[in-house]
């Protein structure tokens, strides 16, 4: 089977490799991705041995309606962000979208990127207003006290960045062997030339707002609310899914995989520490190394 030649930054280019050599970087990305694996591996059962958890969430104090209006508020808050912040994005960089018109300059989608950002790390703060209202305390809204499970973050990034990047790696060497997703590779292609904002972009998007708001709305918020009425599996699951499909594009199904991983992962976290800053700080390192595997950061 003919492989085209991906690398890591998803940029399609068969000529950057002889042919004969192509075959070889499939093999390659998938003996790595197991040896991520045995390394997360190893480290998750280290870490299941040693951090007892703590008492079961569906034991919240907080009312149910207020959790569940909460909830609510999150999702809409984060969606209403992205419009707004890419709307906003558009004007500061002089884009207007045009129907068959050209795409933005990879200036102007970095700086689309940079003001939706900002707007975004704003979705939690009417979540936090809200639940306040109610009486809530910090204990309810995710943002318990760490003491000295802070210690833990470094392990719980190695340990699940790792399972997380080699299952993406994987998709990565499926990816070429199948020819998947060559649209959407292409577009991204714009977004990783090089622009005086793109550094800037690369750090304020993936590695700070996203993070931050995400686990707000799905950990915090949707694995929260589900939490009240099921075990943690049903509730992880439903709520992976949900992350996973607002992350993977359909023509690209075998990203499914990694980005559940992902999701999984920062549901058992949350589910362990309690503390939105565990799964926030784990999110933020994947993205950070997913991006400093793809040279996004140089």
């Amino acid at each position: 089977m003919q492989c085209l030649d991906v690398d890591m930054s998803g940029v399609f280019d068969p000529n950057r490799v002889p042919a004969q050599t192509l075959p070889d970087t499939a093999t390659l990305l998938t003996v790595t991705a197991v040896g991520l694996a045995v390394v997360g591996g190893f480290f998750y059962w280290l870490v299941r041995r040693t951090l007892s958890p703590r008492e079961d969430l569906s034991q919240s104090t907080s009312p149910g309606s207020h959790v569940a209006a909460g909830a609510l508020l999150l999702v809409g808050t984060y969606f209403v962000a992205q419009v707004i912040g890419s709307y906003a994005g558009m004007a500061f960089a002089g884009y207007t979208p045009v129907e068959n018109g050209p795409l933005p300059t990879p200036e102007q989608y970095h700086q689309i990127d940079i003001i939706r950002a900002l707007i975004v790390l704003l979705t939690p703060i009417p979540y936090i207003l809200f639940l306040k209202s109610g009486g809530a305390t910090t204990t309810h809204i995710g943002l318990r006290g760490m003491g000295k499970r802070a210690a833990w973050i470094p392990l719980l990034c190695v340990t699940w960045t790792a399972l997380s990047i080699a299952t993406g790696w994987f998709a990565v060497a499926v990816s070429q062997c199948f020819d998947l997703g060559r649209d959407t590779q292409e577009v991204l292609a714009r977004t990783m030339q090089p622009s005086d904002w793109r550094l800037v972009a690369s750090i304020l998007s993936p590695v700070m707002a996203a993070p931050l708001a995400e686990e707000f709305v799905f950990r915090v918020g949707l694995f929260g609310l589900a939490r009240r009425y099921t075990g943690f599996w049903p509730a992880a699951i439903i709520v992976t899914l949900f992350f996973a499909s607002l992350h993977g594009p359909v023509e690209q199904p075998q990203y499914i995989v990694p980005v559940s991983v992902l999701g999984l992962s920062l549901c058992w976290v949350y589910e362990q520490s309690r503390n939105v800053w565990f799964p926030v700080a784990l999110h933020a390192f994947h993205n950070a190394s997913v991006l400093l595997l793809t040279g996004m950061l140089e």
